[in-house]
């Protein structure tokens, strides 16, 4: 998206900028504020003193604006024994809160406990800071939104990928219980697919929260024990039902609902106006809570003041992935540009550079998962692939000669996974070796191999392309050996929607998923374009444990 619109919705999260400044950011609007306020938190020790006492709470009693010590303690030990909550069921291994957790369980707390004792006095602060805020702003700031009455009713939490969205859902339930036990009709999670669902129910257990999957075939609305959890698919939910399925009317969850929403800027897009009014239906009596590492990309390339306007009221916390990164959990990278456009055969070699640097990740996690990678909770290596467009609209008996480009990436990289798993002609660890060996022609402008200090310990071990191969279709696409992977396979997964698991040939064992808007035309089109790849259908099949991820990016 335009730096721009990221920049623009960015000023517009007054909800955010509130809860700073109230918890003792002393320029809001001043990056290196910001970051000074963040990193002497980050420099607390995890965990409690001796008193009980978080260390992050420790040093915010000096520095909070409007809350008395004995509250902002009284907020700490309901997060603490909120998290005493989720480690019953973990005592192999328990969580420790990182400091930006604590953060935002505590300004949840103070949130949930002004809106439910003093909502009108909670809402003459927010909008006098408001006030204060624009009358105060230059020409370069966009100005906050006021706020209502109905926006006392949702938080958003816009948090990196890997910051532990998933963990605050679950504080978030024994928050909004612990201020209002009585009030929820329905506590529904509205996730973005089957897969999604099962790997929530499966934390939420762990957490020692009850859930179960909705079943609208049985119309199960109630339940026996208190305060289930009922996960239900996005896609499930809408305004009227006609005929059978799994489909549920939003009117069958009448009352005060407590939702929450995996992902919710999946309302903000134009096509998805419609679940944007089911989410707001199902909560309008209730309460809701969002969570997204993508609201800036979603909600700033939405091009609607009201959506801005609305997540600027409703993002508590913003943890995106530029904070993320600078404290050390996030991704490095490299770019590199090549000097000439690539013709095919460049083209596969730098994309076997690409799919062998990640085998050599996996290879020494693998080798070396029980020790260093242990002590510092790092996750086996992921390959993720996000495209500019999942299709480019043409089958093959559509393109010509020189119309090769309209194929989209998406479609290129599957073509290219199955060139790999074919390795017609034995080409796989011939390219290896050139890659090896500095004899690829992959090179930089100054002539330079672009890949001269990658693969270091493949190198140092002196392996030879056909072991690497070897030990790469066992590692890293779970096939036992090469006659066993012979080509890819594509599995519409009808359990999964927009979800296309990859296995490589005969095996049974998903190394891969790509996630896409319509499964079906996407396979269609592969069909067109490499009919010897083998495409199926299963039902009951969800894509887990995969190594690989491949999706698409919209652009504007």
């Amino acid at each position: 998206m335009p730096r721009s619109s990221l920049d623009r919705f960015e000023r517009r999260l007054a909800l955010s900028a509130y809860f700073r400044h109230l918890f003792g950011v002393k320029d809001i609007h001043d990056l290196q504020s910001v970051r000074g306020f963040y990193n002497t938190l980050k420099e607390q020790p995890e965990g409690y003193d001796a008193e009980g006492h978080s260390y992050v709470s420790n040093v915010l009693k000096g520095l909070v604006r409007g809350i008395d010590a004995v509250k902002l303690l009284a907020y700490d030990a309901n997060v603490r024994r909120h998290t005493d909550a989720l480690n019953r069921c973990r005592s192999a291994e328990p969580i420790t809160l990182k400091y930006f957790q604590i953060l935002a369980a505590l300004m949840t707390e103070h949130y949930l406990d002004r809106v439910t004792n003093e909502p009108d006095g909670f809402l003459a602060d927010l909008n006098t800071f408001v006030d204060e805020q624009n009358k105060a702003r230059t020409t370069a700031r966009v100005e906050f939104p006021a706020f209502t009455p109905d926006d006392l009713n949702k938080l958003a939490y816009w948090m990196a990928t890997g910051s532990g969205k998933t963990l605050l859902m679950h504080l978030n339930y024994y928050q909004y219980l612990h201020y209002r036990p009585d009030e929820p009709e329905n506590i529904l999670l509205v996730t973005t697919g089957e897969g999604m669902s099962e790997q929530h129910i499966a934390e939420m257990e762990k957490s020692g929260i009850p859930c179960r999957r909705f079943n609208a075939t049985t119309n199960d609305l109630f339940d026996v024990v208190p305060h289930t959890v009922k996960v239900i698919e996005i896609h499930k939910l809408v305004t009227e039902k006609t005929g059978g399925g799994e489909s549920v009317e939003v009117s069958a969850f009448e009352g005060r609902n407590l939702v929450f929403v995996d992902e919710g800027h999946k309302g903000a897009g134009s096509e998805a106006q419609a679940w944007r009014s089911r989410r707001e239906a199902l909560a309008r009596d209730g309460f809701t809570f969002e969570y997204s590492a993508t609201f800036g990309q979603a909600v700033g390339t939405s091009g609607a003041r009201d959506v801005e306007q609305e997540y600027g009221r409703a993002i508590i916390f913003d943890y995106s992935y530029p904070r993320f990164y600078e404290d050390g959990y996030g991704k490095d990278y490299r770019i590199l540009n090549l000097e000439q456009d690539l013709d095919p055969g460049l083209t596969n070699r730098y994309l076997m550079a690409n799919l062998l640097t990640f085998y050599e990740q996996v290879r020494c996690y693998a080798l070396d998962a029980g020790t260093f990678y242990a002590t510092y909770n790092v996750a086996p290596p992921l390959l993720i692939f996000i495209g500019h467009s999942v299709t480019a609209g043409k089958t093959r008996s559509q393109l010509s000669r020189d119309d090769k480009r309209s194929l989209s990436d998406v479609q290129e990289l599957v073509l290219f996974l199955h060139r790999v798993l074919q390795n017609e002609n034995n080409w796989v660890p011939a390219a290896i070796n050139a890659i090896l060996s500095g004899g690829a022609d992959l090179k930089r402008e100054d002539g330079g191999d672009i890949f001269a200090d990658a693969f270091r310990t493949l190198r140092e071990n002196h392996l030879d392309g056909a072991d690497i191969y070897a030990d790469m279709l066992h590692r890293t696409f779970h096939a036992k050996a090469a006659t066993t992977a012979a080509g890819l396979h594509l599995v519409n997964l009808k359990s999964a929607t927009g979800e296309i698991g990859l296995r490589a040939g005969a095996t049974d064992q998903f190394f891969g998923v790509i996630n896409i808007g319509d499964a079906a035309h996407f396979l269609k089109l592969v069909e067109e374009q490499a009919p010897e790849i083998a495409i199926g259908i299963e039902m009951g099949a969800v894509a887990l444990g995969y190594h690989f991820f491949c999706g698409h990016q919209v652009s504007p």
